[in-house]
């Protein structure tokens, strides 16, 4: 019921927005580009809640959509990140569809335990060098858009794979989000990020039945 509320208010928020971009009767303060990065990452995440492999070629549609609003914004390690995603996004869905001879289908599983805490590691350590770098070219906000894009970059990765503790990833990377772009002055990517993060929320509980949770992840 709750996924079921939180779909009709998205379509219902996602129309009104339509209309006050292209100013059909109101304004509101944003662009068309920014309402239609809102309706398709969230539509892209809502399929990959549902593990449809539909959220592929939504979610590649979206990556293009962002590349032009990071680089309007300077933020550049976002913008580099988006190259990534349509890459590893091609070969995510290539992962969620391919069936090979004599192995079983790709489903939902835990991740390794080393490789979790590895990537942890890696964006702790990571995120400082990532800062420099993008004051070096005269990013904004250099030090949440390195850490965001690196912790996008393991959540897709996760996804990819199915692992469940993707949505942990993106959980902590929605958080970052929201505040960022609120420092940006683009409130409607703001308000997009909060639904996300509900929808990772959703994530992890569907991702996570009772029936087949283990007591740890896997070694």
């Amino acid at each position: 019921m709750g996924q079921r509320i939180l779909l009709g208010a998205g379509i219902l928020y996602s129309l009104v927005a339509l209309f006050g971009a292209y100013k059909v009767g109101f304004s509101l303060p944003t662009t068309p580009l920014e309402v239609w990065i809102f309706i398709s990452g969230a539509a892209a995440v809502w399929l990959a809640v549902k593990e449809n492999v539909w959220n592929w070629p939504i979610g590649l549609l979206n990556v293009g959509l962002w590349i032009f609003l990071f680089w309007e914004q300077k933020l550049f390690a976002n913008a580099g990140l988006q190259l990534i995603y349509i890459v590893s996004g091609l070969i995510g869905w290539l992962w969620w569809v391919q069936k090979r001879d004599g192995e079983p289908e790709l489903t939902i599983s835990n991740a390794p335990r080393s490789l979790f805490f590895v990537l942890c590691l890696a964006i702790l350590l990571l995120s400082y060098p990532t800062m420099l770098g993008l004051i070096s070219i005269g990013g904004a906000a250099t030090y949440w858009d390195g850490l965001t894009t690196l912790l996008s970059l393991a959540g897709q990765y996760f996804l990819m794979k199915k692992y469940r503790e993707n949505w942990y990833f993106w959980i902590v990377a929605d958080l970052i989000y929201i505040g960022l772009f609120i420092s940006q002055s683009l409130y409607l990517s703001a308000q997009l990020y909060f639904i996300l993060l509900v929808m990772c929320i959703f994530g992890v509980r569907d991702w996570s039945k009772p029936s087949d949770l283990p007591k740890e992840l896997t070694a």
